[in-house]
């Protein structure tokens, strides 16, 4: 649980400005604690899903055409960081 937590926390923190999901893991595994390396995205969604549904606290966009979605930051998630 602390590391889900923990996640939901660095997905929060980090840039999502119209960021896709396959970019926002590359950053993650990037820029985390070794502990949190090689995070598998059925995680990384599922937590970015419940940001989105359960907590509002980011949204997405569907792009037109396409399966790809755009994550960003939603005014809850922003508050929630300050």
């Amino acid at each position: 649980q602390f590391k889900k937590e923990a996640l939901r926390m660095m997905l929060l923190s980090i840039n999502l400005k119209d960021t896709y999901g396959y970019n926002i893991i590359l950053k993650l595994n990037k820029n985390i604690h070794p502990i949190f390396a090689n995070i598998e995205k059925g995680t990384v969604y599922s937590i970015l899903c419940r940001l989105k549904h359960i907590e509002s606290t980011i949204s997405i966009k569907k792009e037109t055409n396409r399966s790809q979605s755009n994550y960003s930051i939603a005014e809850k998630g922003k508050a929630e960081l300050s």
